[in-house]
């Protein structure tokens, strides 16, 4: 007898879960997404996020998107490639605070 094997996949996912589903570290998930999680109970930890709500916010990906996912990975990359990247510089007109 041949026993079949049932893959369920969730509905809704962690932070963790969601970054890995769309193809970018939890960081970027959470500075890009504009998905809010559910709560599932009383706790940070029971935030989910819905498969069909980030389903439809990455099909609004495109060319004319000013900020693709494409990009956020590459800059992801080169600042892993990188290190750190070192503090921004200031332009001129910018005020600075005597400390």
């Amino acid at each position: 007898m041949t026993r079949r094997v049932v893959v369920i996949t969730p509905r809704m996912l962690t932070k963790d879960q969601a970054a890995q589903y769309c193809g970018v570290s939890a960081e970027v998930f959470f500075r890009i997404c504009p998905v809010r999680p559910a709560a599932i109970g009383n706790s940070i930890r029971s935030l989910r996020y819905d498969v069909k709500l980030l389903d439809a916010w990455l099909d609004n990906f495109g060319p004319d998107t000013p900020e693709t996912l494409h990009e956020l990975w590459v800059d992801e990359l080169l600042a892993k490639l990188d290190g750190p990247s070192p503090p921004k510089r200031r332009r001129r007109g910018d005020s600075q605070l005597n400390t």
